[in-house]
């Protein structure tokens, strides 16, 4: 079962990922034209790995119980 704070973590980082997908302009990929864009996107990638990082984790502490 997903604790709330997860819940949380999973939930911004699709966001993230989602609105920098939705704003990227692919007729100039550049970084310079997407900026805001691909912050988004490493936002909600750095977001994602936090989440899966945190549910391994708690994964094993529920295995061990």
């Amino acid at each position: 079962m997903m604790k709330q704070n997860e819940r949380s973590i999973a939930f911004f980082a699709t966001l993230l990922i989602v609105a920098g997908v939705s704003m990227l302009n692919l007729e100039q990929i550049d970084f310079t034209s997407n900026r805001i864009a691909y912050l988004s996107l490493f936002a909600g990638v750095f977001l994602a790995i936090i989440f899966f990082i945190m549910r391994y984790q708690n994964r094993s502490k529920d295995e061990e119980e």
